[in-house]
C-alpha cells in the first residue's frame, strides 16, 4: 500500500511551490459594485425577502437563509439539509432583476453568488466555499462573461452534442480555477481525510498534494461519467474533449500528459480504498 501511495505522489503532481503564482489585483467593475449595495445595511433584509418571493430557497432545496456578516465578504447563506452521502455544500448562483433594490442601474439579470451550507458542516467545508466565493467575486471582475457562460455551459445546462466541446472546456476551467486551493485549505485546517462511504472508512492523506490529487481525479473522472450519461452514443467525442481540455486546464496540477495522469492517480486511488478496506476489516 505504501508503494501505491509513494506512486500517487510522485507519479502525478506538481507541487504548490512550483504553480505560477497568481496575480491578486482586483479590478472594480460593476458586478462586485451590485453586489456590495445587494448586502449592505440599507438593502440586505430587502435582498433576503427578493430572494424568498423569487422562490431561491424552492429552488435549492433550502429550508432558510440569513446575511452573514463576514470578513472581507459578507454573504448570503441558505440553510440545507445533509445529503445522502453527507454533508453537500456549495456556491451556486442565482439570477434575478435586482433594478428594484439598487435602482434603474442595476441588472435586469443578475448572477448573484450565495453558499449553501448544511447546519452540519464543518468549519473547513465552509472556509472551502467561502474562498470559492471569493475566487468567484474576482474571477467574474476578471472575466464578466462567466455568469452567461455558467448558464449556458454547465454539464447540466448543455443540451446537444455540439456544445460538448465547449461545455467541457468550461467545466474543466472552473474546476481547477476553484478547487485547488480549496482542498488545500481544507488539508490546513485539519480535516486530511477522504471518506470512502462504500467502503465505511476514511482514508487519511498524507500530504495536502496527495489529498487534492485523489480528490480532482475522483471529480473529473465523476464529470466524463455525467456527459456519458447525458449523452449515450458519443463516449469517443467526450473522451476527446475530456483529454484535450483537461490537458490545458490541469497542467498547474498534474503532469503532462494530465489525462492520462488523471486516470493513474484514480486507478491508484482505489486500490488503496480498497486495501485499507480489506485491512479495516481483517483489524
Amino acid at each position: 500500500m505504501r508503494d501505491l501511495a509513494r506512486n500517487l505522489r510522485s507519479c502525478a503532481l506538481r507541487s504548490a511551490r512550483d504553480a505560477p503564482a497568481e496575480s491578486t489585483t482586483i479590478i472594480a467593475v460593476k458586478h462586485r459594485e451590485i453586489y456590495t449595495e445587494l448586502l449592505s445595511p440599507n438593502v440586505r433584509d430587502r435582498l433576503l425577502a427578493t430572494l424568498v418571493e423569487e422562490g431561491i430557497l424552492r429552488l435549492l432545496g433550502a429550508h432558510g437563509l440569513e446575511f452573514v456578516d463576514a470578513t472581507p465578504v459578507p454573504y448570503v447563506r441558505l440553510a440545507t439539509n445533509t445529503g445522502e452521502n453527507g454533508v453537500v455544500a456549495q456556491c451556486v448562483g442565482v439570477w434575478f432583476d435586482v433594478r428594484p433594490l439598487v435602482g434603474p442601474d442595476g441588472d435586469e439579470d443578475y448572477y448573484l453568488p450565495v453558499l449553501c451550507i448544511p447546519e452540519a458542516a464543518s468549519e473547513a467545508t465552509l472556509a472551502h466555499e467561502l474562498l470559492h466565493l471569493r475566487d468567484l467575486l474576482a474571477l467574474i471582475e476578471r472575466d464578466p462573461s462567466y455568469p452567461e457562460r455558467a448558464s449556458r455551459l454547465s454539464v447540466n445546462g448543455v443540451e446537444t452534442v455540439s456544445e460538448i466541446d465547449g461545455s467541457i472546456d468550461f467545466e474543466l476551467f472552473k474546476i481547477f480555477a476553484m478547487e485547488p486551493q480549496a482542498y488545500r485549505l481544507e488539508f490546513e485546517m485539519g480535516e486530511t481525510w477522504i471518506d470512502v462511504p462504500c467502503a465505511g472508512f476514511r482514508y487519511h492523506c498524507a500530504t495536502a498534494d496527495e489529498l487534492v490529487a485523489i480528490r480532482l481525479a475522483d471529480y473529473v473522472v465523476n464529470l466524463e461519467r455525467k456527459y456519458v450519461e447525458r449523452f449515450p452514443g458519443h463516449e469517443a467525442t467526450i473522451q476527446q474533449a475530456m483529454r484535450r481540455w483537461t490537458n490545458d486546464h490541469a497542467g498547474d496540477v498534474f503532469r503532462p500528459p494530465a489525462y492520462e495522469r488523471i486516470h493513474q492517480v484514480n486507478a491508484c486511488a482505489a486500490l488503496m480504498f480498497l486495501a485499507e478496506g480489506s485491512r479495516t476489516r481483517s483489524a
